[in-house]
């Protein structure tokens, strides 16, 4: 074997590693279709209980907790967990609820304390109020688009997921 056969042998190994790393992103690809599209994602609509943790005023937190009230999706309900009640987010909650008054908004004003993590007992209050069969949490600093709890239930209806 001469030197220049030896060149080639970098060349054939990365050619091998182009073609295997192709061969596994169409197969991720294929089953990433087969579960956002799903055979039975359309008929797979559980009920879900969407928790938004508030505490303090944040930039633009009239729109990030109104963008929960627009989702396209039928049956769910949204939950702003409030720690405190002179927590000052209270007042822009009870703008969100009044603008959306025909959506499933509930509001959860409730001082126990399970930890030393405010948040973590915001998420459990609320939790033990929520009726939906998947709980969804999301910050209050998050815009949701309008898709938003579809892409993330849409994963459950494969039986191998959760």
């Amino acid at each position: 074997m001469t030197w220049q056969h030896l060149i080639l042998i970098p060349v054939v190994m990365a050619s091998i590693f182009w073609v295997a790393t192709t061969f596994c992103v169409a197969i991720f690809m294929k089953k990433k279709r087969i579960i956002s599209t799903g055979q039975s994602a359309n008929s797979f609509a559980p009920s879900v209980s969407l928790i938004k943790p508030v505490h303090g005023l944040e930039k633009d937190l009239f729109v990030n907790l109104s963008s929960s009230c627009r989702q396209d999706y039928q049956n769910y309900e949204v939950i702003y967990a409030v720690q405190r009640k002179d927590d000052p987010a209270r007042e822009i909650v009870r703008k969100v609820r009044e603008n959306y008054s025909c959506k499933n908004v509930q509001v959860v004003v409730d001082e126990n304390i399970i930890g030393s993590n405010g948040k973590v007992s915001n998420i459990y209050n609320a939790s033990l109020r929520a009726r939906g069969d998947v709980f969804v949490f999301s910050d209050s600093d998050m815009f949701l688009e309008s898709d938003y709890i579809q892409k993330i239930v849409a994963p459950l209806s494969n039986k191998t997921v959760g």
